[in-house]
């Protein structure tokens, strides 16, 4: 039966080379790869900007309803590795959402930063465009960039039955 001492020296080694393998295989990663899986991927970079509100029924399910934001102000910027977001030189585009909360903009494929100001308020979100995503029926009422009641930015679509 092995001594305790050699057993412990084991587990040490097993996890100095799991922890070794997970060091590797993170340095092989770009450093932006990480950060591009939280971004949201559209077929074209357009939608209602609305204010969201969840609530819970007694049923325990959650209903949401949305207000659209008229004359909201929307600007898009390129996002460029090392620089901030939101920088004035990398700015692509500006509009304001119309009277049913619609705006869009016609960029190539890549990724941006989409920032909304809303009154005094500035919700921004790293968005993806790639029109292969969209399919032949894609809309761009189906995208809704929602802001939550607790200030957080997100993209939210419309699903379709036929």
């Amino acid at each position: 039966m092995p001594k305790r001492t050699d057993v412990s020296k084991v587990l040490i080694l097993a996890a100095a080379l799991l922890m070794s393998g997970r060091a590797l295989g993170q340095q092989n990663k770009s450093p932006e790869a990480d950060s591009d899986e939280r971004w949201h991927t559209v077929a074209r970079i357009c939608g209602k900007v609305a204010y969201v509100h969840r609530k819970q029924s007694k049923d325990g399910s959650w209903r949401e309803t949305f207000k659209g934001i008229h004359k909201a102000r929307l600007r898009l910027f390129r996002r460029e590795p090392g620089v901030d977001c939101c920088n004035a030189d990398a700015l692509v585009g500006e509009t304001v959402s119309g009277p049913l909360s619609g705006f869009g903009f016609k960029v190539k494929d890549g990724t941006y930063w989409l920032l909304a100001t809303v009154g005094a308020a500035e919700y921004r979100m790293p968005v993806r465009q790639d029109k292969k995503v969209g399919g032949d029926d894609f809309l761009c009422t189906d995208n809704y960039f929602a802001i939550t009641e607790d200030g957080k930015f997100q993209l939210t679509g419309t699903v379709r039955v036929d």
